[in-house]
């Protein structure tokens, strides 16, 4: 599915550039610039942080001039992680006029969604204008305007709570412990609504209104609440919804009094009440927490069901090396025992399977009339479809898709497919499926077989798909095997993309938990003391280097799991890490990092 792209541009100095300048500085300056960037039925600008509104609806007005930039094939999930990435360069305090002003914004986020970026006359206009005597002259009057307006903007929640400044956005998901996402995502669109819904077993939705207090008043506390949430019970997500935006939403729920909260448990409403009532919103929470965990058990049950019989624990598979269980000490969050895959999620099925559809309307040559009707049948349910499906169809849909993403070549019209495959391969079947068609999976991988300035040119928001792709391939234990023959060519590749991009947290935080499902899978077979010499120098580079802890955690588990099965390797991560570092991390208040980091230290002391 395509997204247009459209640069909206403001004349920050209300028409005066356009009377004085020839008379000032000999030249016409039609405008001092600032832009926003339309996209996804949203403008985002650089005001008072990140910020977005209605297109044309900010506080600067109505647009001087709209110039259409192109059309985008990268999902808005990504691009909202790439906005996460960014954060830190763009709010109030880095704002300079020079230097990294709104245009630098619309011009960075231009770059990633179509890989280029906006009209220079735009970005160097700030340089050539402000800084001779006219510009100087006018300055004081910009700034004023500017600061007024910026203080109308209206800054992305999601980019405004401390708490989640360190986390990569709502694709995230693990079995046990991982990175998280947003604490509160908002949804603006009934597809990312029922996207939501379909996606996670418990949900909270906040109706709300800026204009309303009583809503100002609660969504400090619904924050807090769902910021605590992450950790306590992740598949319970915290959603808002602007009904002065998202109008068809709330017409969709009769939403007549706000705020409005409803819990929805595998998709179906079971409770609702109006009014900012704190004791409500927590037992409504502690509910669906309940609901939530009682399936967890239910499915544990099953599982330990069909785990092999431990009538002989020192019976060992042949490729499988010898390791006692360590005494003392118990584990606080790494579990040699348990393999914890990380993966990412999708938004929505509807986003993919709709621009799949369309790229099927331009390339009729493209599908197999047996492919294209297998794909038709899947679209019309997608939820229903990835477990419901016969083994034989979903081995043959994903051949289908590896199929058409070599017939198009892998670029940014063939991202439908690769953010569908992504999703899909949640689901071990079609994880499975992927890596038996060996030559297919091989040319995804192999795509990033370039030099250092290879790699950096390839478009930012197909990159991070398709990284994430691989990540939820390696994260079954039925793609194993695949992994035993080629770790070591797959790994090295990998590393080399995320030591290209080392400024970009997402691609380093995608690779480094993709390393950790690698390294589970080949724990205990030989082949894992060659990945380990592979792996732990980038690993203790990341964690001696990197603040975020979205990074850290992968790379701690992963030293952790080398060092528990490679002894040897205790004395070398004592002399190369930083400690001193790993102690105050170990002290944090990120749980999860602290208690992986204690279990590391512990480890490399010989304690466990």
């Amino acid at each position: 599915m395509s997204y247009k792209v459209t640069l909206h541009v403001y004349d920050l100095s209300q028409g005066l550039a356009s009377q004085l300048s020839m008379g000032f500085i000999g030249k016409q300056i039609d405008g001092i610039w600032h832009t926003g960037l339309a996209v996804y039925d949203k403008e985002y600008y650089f005001g008072g942080g990140i910020c977005s509104d209605p297109p044309a609806q900010t506080p600067f007005g109505n647009p001087t001039k709209k110039i259409e930039m192109g059309e985008t094939e990268v999902p808005k999930e990504v691009f909202m992680d790439f906005l996460k990435e960014v954060n830190h360069k763009f709010t109030i305090d880095t704002y300079d006029l020079f230097e990294n002003n709104c245009n630098n914004f619309t011009d960075a986020c231009c770059e990633f969604l179509l890989g280029k970026g906006i009209p220079e006359y735009i970005t160097g206009l700030p340089k050539e204008v402000l800084a001779t005597p006219f510009g100087m002259m006018i300055k004081p009057f910009v700034d004023s305007f500017t600061t007024q307006l910026n203080q109308n903007s209206h800054p992305m929640p999601e980019f405004q709570t401390p708490s989640t400044q360190s986390h990569t956005g709502p694709q995230i998901t693990t079995t046990n412990t991982g990175p998280h996402p947003t604490a509160v995502l908002q949804v603006n669109t009934i597809e990312e609504f029922f996207g939501t819904l379909d996606s996670h077993p418990g949900v909270i939705v906040d109706f709300f209104s800026y204009s309303c207090p009583p809503c100002v008043r609660i969504k400090p506390f619904y924050e807090q609440l769902a910021s605590e949430y992450l950790t306590k019970c992740p598949q319970l997500r915290f959603v808002s919804v602007n009904t002065q935006v998202a109008r068809d939403i709330a017409m969709q729920f009769q939403i007549t009094a706000i705020p409005t909260f409803i819990g929805f448990y595998d998709a179906m409403q079971i409770e609702r009440f109006s009014g900012a009532d704190q004791n409500k919103i927590t037992a409504l929470a502690k509910t669906l927490e309940g609901k939530i965990n009682a399936s967890a058990n239910i499915l544990t049950q099953e599982a330990k069901m069909m785990l092999p019989s431990q009538s002989n624990p020192t019976q060992q598979t042949p490729q499988q090396t010898t390791q006692p269980v360590p005494q003392g000490p118990s584990f606080k969050v790494f579990n040699p025992k348990e393999k914890n895959f990380m993966r990412f999620e999708g938004e929505a099925y509807a986003m993919p399977v709709n621009s799949i559809r369309s790229l099927l309307d331009k390339h009729p040559n493209m599908s197999s009339p047996e492919g294209k009707a297998l794909f038709q049948v899947f679209a019309k349910d997608p939820q229903g479809s990835v477990k419901g499906l016969p083994e034989e169809e979903k081995r043959n849909l994903v051949n289908w898709i590896l199929d058409c993403v070599k017939y198009i070549e892998i670029g940014d019209k063939s991202m439908g497919f690769i953010d569908l495959l992504k999703m899909l391969c949640l689901d071990k079947s079609y994880a499975e499926a992927v890596v038996k068609n060996s030559t297919r999976f091989e040319d995804l991988w192999r795509f990033f077989d370039k030099n250092e300035s290879g790699i950096k040119e390839i478009q930012k928001g197909l990159r991070l798909m398709l990284i994430r792709l691989l990540a939820n391939v390696t994260a079954h234990e039925e793609t194993k095997e695949y992994f035993l023959g080629n770790f070591n060519s797959f790994s090295k590749l990998m590393i080399n993309v995320a030591r290209a991009c080392k400024d970009e947290k997402t691609t380093v935080q995608s690779v480094v938990t993709m390393l950790w499902n690698i390294s589970q899978n080949l724990a205990g077979n030989k082949e894992f003391e060659e990945l380990a010499e592979i792996v732990t120098g980038f690993l203790i580079e990341k964690v001696n280097s990197s603040a975020e802890s979205d990074v850290i955690l992968p790379a701690v588990l992963n030293l952790a799991l080398v060092c528990y099965w490679r002894r040897g390797m205790r004395s070398v991560l004592d002399e190369k890490l930083n400690i001193e570092k790993l102690e105050k991390l170990a002290t944090g208040k990120e749980e999860k990092l602290a208690g992986a980091v204690k279990d590391l230290l512990n480890i490399i002391e010989g304690k466990i």
